[in-house]
């Protein structure tokens, strides 16, 4: 009679502990956004799609310019595109800009000089300045060149770009500089791992624009701070402070906060939706006339196309050889090239299986001697890969024999 016991498989599933999986727990996002780059709301992250991997985002996002006089809400359709694994390409149009102002917003400040009121020229209604345009063009690439998944403690990227402006409809009474032609710009965008969810992105960048005159000038700085930290596998918080400055003089310079969560995240599309705060100051409306607001929001689809690679799991034994009642420590090196969310489980031919961190204890007590067989299928929700060590057992050597 073969003396090799075979026991009922023993199994179970656990979240792999931080030190398991190299770059951290995260769950893959591809969102764009608003001008294209692969994203937060209005800031760009490091990181860019594999090859193959596309992302096309539908937005809408309202907010409020000049002191809250002016209300401009945007419908940007972006397209990203992994060019390579460290390149993406990015187009984004603003399919539609509407802009209202108030009845201040509609006058010239110039005018405003003693107890005269001028209208501007661009307004023949003194009620309310509105309309519509198609807006800004934007596009393209983001090199990532550092990357956590690679060991780096930081990632950066180095993200160029380019605009042609189409909102010239409003170039005298819009609250922001829109010359015509195109503008040349650099970002830099960085992030950083606080904790195991939790990210910090920062972005900097200029735009020039070689059109703008020394009253409007399209010249302008870009800075911000983003965090983002997932909530289980259907929700990602994010927080944004956004600003710009313009090289023209009498443009205000705003500040943002967005506040907004992912809410769906599946393989071919996400959901997302978040509220915005214009912060500077828009205190009683002058001369009688009530502010447009400081409240906003946004709200944005994505259909994409996300590449899935395989976890990566490695098993071996400290010890092959064990007495019947003594324990072997098994240890597991688990990697996700997604930084997906990952479970493990272990199944035993016989014998009992513990966990201790990051790895695991092949107890042998009550075996008889033979060869068993101890395994690890690690899975990402979508793939598994498996890894088998062999560890023998051998009669108890009593003293005295």
């Amino acid at each position: 009679m073969d003396r090799r016991v075979t026991l009922a498989a023993l199994g179970f599933v656990i979240l792999l502990p931080d030190a398991a999986v190299a770059g951290g727990n995260r769950i893959k996002q591809l969102r764009p956004s608003w001008k294209g780059s692969t994203g937060l709301f209005k800031l760009a992250t490091p990181d860019t799609l594999r090859t193959g991997e596309f992302s096309l985002g539908l937005h809408h996002a309202r907010f409020h310019r000049r002191s809250g006089q002016a209300r401009i809400t945007h419908f940007p359709v972006s397209f990203t595109l992994g060019l390579r694994d460290y390149l993406e390409g990015f187009l984004s149009w603003e399919a539609r800009s509407w802009l209202r102002t108030t009845q201040m917003g509609a006058l010239d400040e110039s005018g405003l000089s003693g107890n005269r009121l001028t209208l501007s020229n661009h307004s023949t209604h003194p009620d309310f300045s509105s309309g519509a345009v198609s807006g800004d063009l934007w596009a393209g690439l983001k090199l990532n060149l550092w990357s956590p998944s690679h060991g780096h403690p930081v990632g950066l990227a180095l993200q160029p770009k380019v605009r042609v402006s189409s909102a010239a409809g409003f170039s005298s009474g819009f609250p922001e500089p829109t010359p015509e032609g195109p503008g040349l710009g650099l970002e830099v965008l960085l992030s950083r791992q606080i904790s195991t969810s939790l990210r910090l992105t920062a972005n900097g960048g200029f735009l020039y624009s070689g059109d703008g005159t020394e009253s409007i000038s399209g010249h302008q700085f870009d800075y911000g701070l983003g965090l983002d930290f997932p909530l289980g596998r259907e929700a990602t918080l994010v927080a944004e402070l956004v600003g710009t400055r313009f090289g023209g003089s009498g443009f205000e310079t705003p500040l943002e906060l967005h506040l907004g969560m992912t809410l769906l995240s599946r393989r071919w599309f996400q959901l997302s939706a978040g509220y915005s705060l214009n912060l500077n100051r828009a205190g009683p409306g002058q001369l009688g006339v009530p502010d447009a607001g400081r409240h906003g929001w946004t709200a944005q689809l994505v259909i994409q196309r996300k590449i899935n690679r395989p976890p990566f799991v490695r098993c071996r034994p400290v010890r092959q050889t064990v007495e019947s009642g003594e324990s072997a420590k098994i240890k597991v090196l688990a990697m996700d090239p997604d930084d997906e969310v990952l479970s493990i489980a272990w199944i035993a031919s016989g014998g009992a299986i513990s966990l201790q961190g990051d790895s695991a204890r092949f107890d042998s007590t009550g075996l008889e001697a033979g060869v068993y067989t101890v395994s690890a299928e690690l899975s990402d929700s979508e793939s598994t890969s498996r890894c088998v060590v062999e560890i023998r057992v051998e009669k108890e050597l009593r003293s005295g024999n």
